[in-house]
């Protein structure tokens, strides 16, 4: 079990800035996210099991990965994680983050698109995605 400091805030700017926050996706953090503070899990394969799909899923299974997933997170400490994946199961990872007092947030990324042109005169596009910040993830009250 890891022991996550809590996050705060600048007071005079009200930009929330996190101590630690755990990556909760299967992606790999960005060098902009892993200056944020944010840290992988001690468990990644754990992680990425539970979010990986290999059928269509049925509505108990999206409960009890979400629940697994939010579990694993409160094992690790966290107080706020980062989320992302499979937009099904989202809600309810966001739910039972929510039950458990853990704070969810989507990370704020600009593509930005980059033309090279080959040797044989193609053009190969790429997409480099830059972290600009956190958009916290909610649930409608209504």
């Amino acid at each position: 079990m890891r022991h996550l400091p809590v996050k705060f805030y600048f007071l005079k700017s009200r930009k929330k800035v996190f101590i630690m926050m755990l990556n909760l996706t299967q992606h790999i953090l960005t060098k902009e996210q892993a200056q944020n503070r944010i840290i992988e899990p001690l468990n990644k394969r754990y992680v990425c099991s539970l979010l990986t799909f290999y059928d269509i899923p049925t509505e108990s299974d999206l409960k009890n990965r979400a629940s697994q997933l939010a579990d694993y997170a409160l094992h690790e400490n966290a107080d706020s994680v980062l989320i992302g994946g499979a937009m099904y199961l989202m809600p309810f990872l966001i739910f039972e983050l929510n039950k458990r007092n853990i704070d969810a947030y989507y990370s704020f990324t600009k593509r930005i698109s980059k033309d090279v042109i080959q040797k044989d005169g193609r053009v190969k596009k790429t997409l480099i995605f830059k972290h600009c910040g956190f958009v916290k993830a909610t649930l409608p009250k209504e």
